[in-house]
C-alpha cells in the first residue's frame, strides 16, 4: 500500500518520505476527531488516516497500525517511524511531569 506522510514536520515523521509497504489493511475504524494525523493512504480497502497522535488522560499517544509481519518489520520507513514514535512519547511524557 502507498503511504503518504501527512505531516512531514512532526518529530515522528522526521526522516520519512512517502513510501510503500506490504502490510494488512483495515477498513473500519474510528479515530478521535481531535487526533493529529501523521500518515494517510488512498488504498481503497483501508481507512484514509493511517497514523496519528493524541493525548489521553494527560499521556501522549501515537497509534501506527502498520507492522504485521516480517515484510513490514523490514521496511526502513516503518523502522524509522517506530523509533521516532518511542522517542517522541518519552520526551512528551517527560515534559508533562
Amino acid at each position: 500500500m502507498k503511504i503518504h506522510v501527512a505531516d512531514a514536520n512532526h518529530p515522528i515523521t522526521q526522516g520519512v518520505m512517502d513510501f510503500d509497504i506490504n502490510d494488512e489493511t483495515y477498513e473500519i475504524y474510528q479515530i478521535d476527531p481531535t487526533a493529529h494525523v501523521l500518515l494517510s493512504t488512498e488504498t481503497p480497502d483501508n481507512g484514509k488516516n493511517l497514523a496519528w497522535t493524541h493525548t489521553y488522560s494527560n499521556s501522549p499517544v501515537c497509534h501506527i497500525p502498520l507492522g504485521h509481519g516480517p515484510k513490514a518489520y523490514g521496511n526502513a520507513s516503518y523502522i524509522t517511524l517506530v523509533g521516532n514514535a518511542i522517542r517522541w512519547a518519552a520526551k512528551e511524557a517527560e515534559g508533562k511531569k
